[in-house]
């Protein structure tokens, strides 16, 4: 890893300093993601907080990875079903 960097980003409108061993860029990307979907959110769902959002955000983002990581382990299973002769 990197040594550690100060950097700021943006996300629904509060200015964050964060600390990060990641690449800036990574992190900034990330950020503008995050600033992103959090716009889609309270674009559908007007009456939103910001609080609000940004939770419901975080259920969505856990789901997604939910999703993901049970599709990587019926994958890994799959492989571990092919015989290499």
């Amino acid at each position: 890893m990197s040594e550690s960097e100060r950097i700021t980003v943006t996300v629904a409108g509060q200015s964050l300093g964060l600390k990060t061993d990641h690449d800036a860029a990574y992190v900034r990307e990330l950020a503008r993601g995050i600033d992103y979907r959090l716009k889609e959110l309270r674009e559908q769902n007007p009456s939103l907080t910001p609080t609000r959002a940004a939770v419901l955000l975080c259920l969505e983002l856990r789901d997604e990875m939910n999703q993901l990581e049970d599709d990587y382990q019926s994958l890994l299973e799959e492989l571990n079903k092919i015989e290499i002769v």
